[in-house]
């Protein structure tokens, strides 16, 4: 029951943030809040169709193959464009080894779950998990690339450095929880019901909600939240066109 309450409130926070993120994207013209958002509305589509004993959406072959091999792999894919369309716009980037790894594998791993009567496809689900677990690496290190890059700027506000603290927070959460899943599809089966599989939900599910939240707070940034953010941002003394470089503006440094 309180799993399910989780997943409850996983999906909510998911639609809302993706929401959020779209409403942003029309407004500010960013394009890779469009892949952000995407990839949040793949999984909260996909948990519709979670496979519990209580969900009547979920558990059935048709439903299972709609999550992991449509919903799931659109997450993946828009992961990695949204890195890639963050840090990487305009320069040289690992963008089709982390592409080609996830096809290359998405197909290894379809092989393996047509084999034999399986009632969830517990192979593809591992290695998406283990996709997950990759691509966060590699947002980690871009977010850490760009605040080394800027965090000894002064016309750069705070409130844009503490967001690329947030995105290697949220990536870290991410990380774990993608390792906790891979433990329970491999190891337990993809069961929550036998105690591998029930420990290692109530490990990913809560830092899954939690990564959503930092998602949230980093790229939709509530006005009160960059205000408090920015409260102890001292402008440098000069004035004129370089005090306070735009966020766009320094993105545009950052992939030269």
């Amino acid at each position: 029951m309180f799993i399910n309450l989780m997943l409850l409130v996983f999906l909510i926070v998911r639609l809302v943030t993706a929401v959020r993120l779209v409403v942003l994207a029309r407004r500010s013209r960013q394009a890779n809040m469009y892949w952000l958002a995407a990839q949040l509305f793949a999984v909260a589509i996909g948990l519709i169709f979670t496979p519990i004993p209580e969900n009547p959406l979920g558990g059935q072959s048709v439903t299972n193959y709609f999550i992991f091999t449509i919903s799931i792999p659109v997450a993946q894919l828009a992961s990695i464009l949204f890195i890639q369309t963050t840090f990487y716009r305009d320069r040289k980037s690992p963008l089709w080894w982390y592409v080609g790894a996830f096809v290359v594998g998405s197909f290894i791993a379809l092989y393996f779950m047509t084999q034999g009567e399986i009632g969830v496809p517990h192979p593809l689900a591992a290695f998406v998990h283990a996709s997950t677990v990759l691509t966060s690496f590699w947002q980690v290190q871009s977010a850490n690339r760009a605040l080394a890059d800027i965090s000894e700027v002064r016309d750069v506000e705070d409130w844009i450095k503490a967001r690329y603290r947030l995105v290697t927070a949220y990536s870290i959460c991410l990380i774990i929880s993608g390792a906790a899943n891979f433990a329970r599809d491999y190891f337990a089966g993809g069961a929550v019901t036998n105690p591998l599989g029930g420990a290692m939900a109530l490990l990913s599910l809560p830092l899954e909600i939690t990564a959503v939240v930092i998602q949230f707070l980093a790229w939709v940034m509530p006005a009160g939240f960059r205000k408090w953010l920015n409260r102890n941002y001292q402008p440098p003394a000069h004035g004129g066109a370089e005090l306070g470089l735009s966020e766009e503006k320094i993105m545009r440094q950052l992939r030269s």
